[in-house]
């Protein structure tokens, strides 16, 4: 197994992907509205990235969670789990860009989770999720459940994670719950 790497390291190699454009027809992505619009714009993940669905105990009933994932075969590595704003989808252009120069550094695992408030999540689950607490705790549970999955559990070193908007809101949420329920999740 690989020595565990410092959150600085890790951290640094993430701040590298952040390099806002200075030019004049980039400031459009400053406005909140307009970046909300660009990061819900679909792409398409590279071919590594393989589709999924988690399944967890979320507040007494199953809920699903759509994902994908690119893992370097038989390698344990830190895995970045991203996840977007309100109303992102599995395939949001910002996280995914992100996450997919992470993966092409070869250095990580990367795995991005469909929001857990987009309308699709909502229908698919026929719950509303009104953006707070329990989606923290849903991302938390998600994320057990993807380290206990027998095709990724022994290559996964440590899990970091990065949301986009208020998906940064989750991430801090379900950090709190490993501090909280301390499983040895993230």
């Amino acid at each position: 197994m690989l020595p565990a790497r410092s959150q600085a390291e890790i951290k640094g190699q993430i701040e590298k992907l952040w390099n806002p454009s200075k030019r004049l027809g980039q400031l459009v992505n400053y406005s909140g509205l307009a970046a909300t619009r660009y990061s819900q714009l679909n792409t398409t993940p590279g071919p590594k990235f393989r589709h999924g669905t988690l399944t967890v105990q979320h507040l007494g009933r199953d809920t699903h969670i759509d994902y994908i994932a690119a893992f370097h075969p038989d390698q344990c590595l830190p895995v970045i789990v991203g996840t977007s704003g309100i109303n992102g989808t599995v395939d949001g252009k910002v996280t995914v860009d992100m996450l997919q120069d992470l993966y092409d550094s070869g250095d990580f695992h990367v795995v991005h989770l469909e929001s857990v408030t987009s309308v699709e999540h909502e229908a698919r689950n026929q719950r509303q999720f009104a953006g707070g607490f329990p989606e923290g705790l849903l991302l938390y549970e998600a994320l057990a459940e993807l380290r206990s999955r027998p095709e990724y559990a022994g290559q996964i070193a440590q899990v970091h994670l990065v949301g986009v908007s208020f998906g940064g809101l989750l991430c801090g949420i379900a950090a709190h719950c490993e501090d909280r329920f301390q499983r040895g999740v993230i």
